[in-house]
């Protein structure tokens, strides 16, 4: 496969450790350790401590621990451990979906600005690319008039990110609802990269649902990084029917 450079992570990879101040992060600040273990009750700081420090550093289950996997399920509403796939980060989880699921030629709707990957690896595999644009015209709202106008018989693939990144749009319950039936009136899947989901912009505001949530040709994408601090721990997954985290499995032996 040849790609394009990675224009954000190289601008990032220069002036993101050096700065004094910034104010362009994608995620909250990161925690320590020592943050982590503050967030625990007094009587179990010491053991999950005494635990962290016994913990070998050798090879992990390659889908991912089964503790982890089956609390990860817990967060959706009909999804067991065999439909979880944990990642390298959310990074790695899109890049299994998109060469797993893909092929030259396919056509692809995915929203746009987004995380270059999102449009970048699809054209990379031969895809047909077509651009949701969130405009400041339309108060970088997801139109989905606008999405229904992009998707064909053809289309193979929807990539949405909600919570957006750049713009914090939201597709709020019933927009999903419409996206998701706008993809299965087509016979395609619908990958949400869902990086920003635990993120409530009002107190009290009640969480959308994912995308795996709504049906079986629903993907959803996450991570602990960007609204938990923890870009550090890479740890990101895929939820997702049983059969298609199985083919990413089998992709991922070949990655880490």
């Amino acid at each position: 496969m040849k790609i394009e450079a990675f224009a954000l992570e190289r601008w990032m990879t220069r002036y993101e450790v050096d700065v004094a101040y910034d104010i362009a992060e994608s995620g909250i600040a990161p925690l320590t350790t020592r943050d982590l273990l503050d967030l625990l009750p007094g009587d179990d700081r010491q053991s999950m401590l005494d635990g962290l420090l016994d913990t070998k550093l050798g090879y992990s289950e390659a889908p991912g621990s089964e503790a982890l996997r089956a609390a990860l399920a817990a967060t959706y509403a009909a999804t067991g451990p065999d439909e979880i796939l944990v990642t390298t980060g959310a990074i790695e989880a899109n890049y299994l979906l998109f060469n797993t699921l893909l092929d030259p030629g396919d056509h692809v709707v995915a929203v746009a600005p987004a995380y270059q990957q999102l449009l970048s690896v699809p054209a990379a595999i031969g895809c047909q690319v077509s651009r949701w644009e969130v405009w400041p015209e339309g108060g970088f709202r997801l139109d989905l008039d606008a999405l229904e106008r992009l998707v064909t018989p053809a289309t193979r693939l929807i990539v949405i990110n909600s919570p957006h990144n750049p713009t914090g749009a939201i597709l709020d319950a019933d927009g999903l609802r419409r996206v998701y039936a706008l993809a299965e009136s087509v016979g395609a899947r619908v990958l949400s990269d869902e990086a920003y989901r635990w993120l409530s912009h009002e107190d009290g505001a009640e969480q959308v649902p994912p995308m795996r949530d709504l049906g079986p040709l629903g993907i959803s994408v996450g991570t602990f990084s960007k609204p938990f601090g923890l870009p550090g721990l890479r740890i990101g997954w895929i939820a997702a029917p049983a059969d298609l985290v199985a083919a990413c499995w089998g992709a991922r032996d070949y990655v880490s």
